[in-house]
């Protein structure tokens, strides 16, 4: 068991235990082992087989046999490598990840989360994202790293609001809760837990009731609500006594004794744990570490000896041209010019990279320079002109009554009106109050009856982030764009936009339902609104990324390094 204290280590093995990745088809939690081993016998299709292989693992898993569990993700995983399965080949490594962490391997398990999370962020697929951002959340979970464990659930959560997925949206609001348990917010984590049971659609899915009562019961004990933790143990009792896996059964067991112990009620609190020792110590738990380390070395030095193999091939086949003396030497001197040929176009190359560098930083620095004149036109026809304007308004007004007096302060109306929409367009006034309440208001204002709903969310970490002024307006500027170009042409009904942060990064994801667009006519486009995004971009030294399927919507990833 981990040095953590119990509600962490037992919520956290039923939470990894639900977030299996890789269910490639519905029918994995219906069929038996064996009728998968039979549908794979029947096949012929090498793709379709590496699936089913697949979805063994996934009930090898759910059984709590991670040894059998793993080796049928590597198959599956060398099966689709073979055949360029992306979606497979993201799903096993994903559950790979899950695997390691149950075993206490986490050096592993977070390598193969970020191969995942590396994988699905290059497609729309957000149910699959969502999954691999709860994988690496689980592993730091595991290590006491809350604050990175907490950010990653919170995106799971807003990739699984955006795919509807309830059985999703169930373990989100479970891990939420078991994080704000374990950081000592525990009327917090029971509402998360509470909130987790509305998304169980069906009597049947007795993995999902069990996690949520176990869960409650653990957090009431806590709390030292006794009467309730042990209305919650019975539910669960229900559930897992039937039970033929090892993972459930050890956990439900060392609970109980927790709870009996808390109660003093310490004859039945050793008969809790004696059971809880013999489902602990079973032969699977006893050699799975040793066996997995095994399966990933011969997975690993497969690929090499394939690389090896393919490699000699190469090197025969060049042998057999290269044969005769005459060739040879014709082949050298040929050799030889194209050598040179090269040097010259990489020379030609090199110059042209500095002068595309050099036109790209006059760019920017002619960017950057707009935006700070923009700024200071903004600041002197708010401060000054205005000002003025308004001073010139109130003396008018002072004067006797009289048409000529009346009509000068109409026509200054109108000036004064003009000086702050001009103001506004070059620099928001809401952005003197700070970009995130900035944006909220924009999305607010945006979001129109019949239109696409908006929805912004910004983590603690970007809040507390300082930018200046340059960049803050760059920062509202190109989401405004972005909205303004999806309400125009993406036909969608929700608009979601997330706002992320790290020490060294700084995230914006936005992602629509609407009908997609060519990614590939987006460098070519000669719209001002694409251009004006990209130079934003680049002045902020980040990268952008567009992915986007016909009917399935758009998202757009922009990243920007921090100073």
């Amino acid at each position: 068991m981990s040095d953590k204290p119990f509600i962490t280590t037992t919520c956290m093995r039923i939470i990894t235990l639900l977030f299996l990745a890789a269910l490639l088809c519905d029918k994995t939690s219906a069929q038996s082992i064996e009728e998968l081993e039979t549908e794979l016998k029947n096949t012929k299709d090498s793709v379709q087989a590496g699936k089913i292989i697949s979805r063994i693992g996934n009930a090898w898993f759910q059984e709590g046999n991670f040894v059998k569990a793993s080796e049928c993700f590597f198959r599956s995983l060398s099966i689709a490598e073979k055949f360029n399965d992306q979606p497979t080949i993201a799903a096993n490594i994903n559950n790979l990840s899950a695997t390691f962490m149950e075993t206490e391997n986490y050096p592993e398990a977070e390598k193969y989360a970020f191969k995942s999370i590396s994988l699905y962020e290059k497609t729309t697929d957000h149910r699959g994202l969502a999954n691999a951002y709860n994988s690496l959340a689980n592993v730091y979970y595991m290590q006491e790293k809350d604050s990175l464990s907490l950010s990653y659930f919170e995106r799971s959560l807003a990739q699984r609001r955006i795919a509807k997925d309830t059985v999703g949206l169930f373990k989100g609001y479970k891990n939420l809760g078991s994080i704000h348990f374990e950081m000592g917010d525990t009327l917090e984590g029971i509402r998360y837990f509470q909130e987790s049971i509305n998304y169980i659609s069906r009597p049947t899915d007795t993995a999902l009731w069990f996690s949520a009562y176990l869960n409650l019961a653990q957090a009431y004990g806590r709390v030292h609500d006794f009467n309730k933790a042990r209305l919650y143990f019975d539910k669960a009792g229900v559930y897992v006594k039937s039970s033929h896996d090892v993972t459930k059964l050890e956990d439900y067991y060392y609970s109980l004794s927790e709870y009996y112990r808390d109660i003093g009620d310490f004859r039945s609190a050793l008969a809790s744990h004696e059971k809880y020792v013999i489902y602990r110590d079973s032969v699977v738990n006893q050699k799975k570490n040793g066996q997995l380390a095994e399966l990933n070395i011969r997975y690993e030095t497969d690929k090499k000896q394939q690389m090896i193999q393919e490699q000699k091939f190469e090197i025969e086949r060049k042998n057999y041209w290269l044969a005769g003396g005459a060739v040879f030497l014709l082949l050298a001197a040929g050799v030889a010019y194209l050598l040179y040929r090269n040097i010259q176009y990489r020379r030609v190359k090199k110059l042209q990279e500095e002068i595309f560098l050099q036109k790209e930083r006059a760019a920017e620095a002619l960017f950057e320079g707009e935006q700070n004149e923009r700024i200071r036109i903004a600041r002197d026809l708010h401060d000054s002109i205005g000002q003025q304007l308004s001073a010139v308004k109130m003396k008018l007004n002072a004067m006797p009554s009289a048409k000529e007096v009346d009509d000068a302060a109409g026509f200054l109306d109108s000036a004064i009106k003009e000086v702050r929409h001009i103001s506004h367009n070059l620099l928001p006034e809401s952005l003197q109050f700070g970009w995130v309440p900035a944006l909220e208001e924009m999305c607010e204002k945006m979001t129109v009856k019949g239109g696409p709903q908006i929805v912004l969310s910004v983590d603690d970490y970007s809040r507390k982030y300082v930018f200046n002024k340059q960049q803050e307006l760059s920062i509202y500027r190109i989401i405004q764009e972005i909205i303004s170009n999806t309400i125009k042409h993406a036909e969608a009904s929700n608009i979601m936009i997330s706002i992320t942060g790290s020490d060294n990064s700084f995230f914006i994801t936005t992602s629509d339902d609407g009908k997609g667009m060519d990614t590939s006519l987006v460098a070519k486009s000669s719209g001002i609104g694409w251009k004006n995004i990209a130079a934003r971009v680049n002045m902020l030294r980040g990268k952008m990324d567009i992915s986007s399927m016909d009917m399935n919507g758009t998202k757009i990833s922009i990243a920007i390094p921090l100073q």
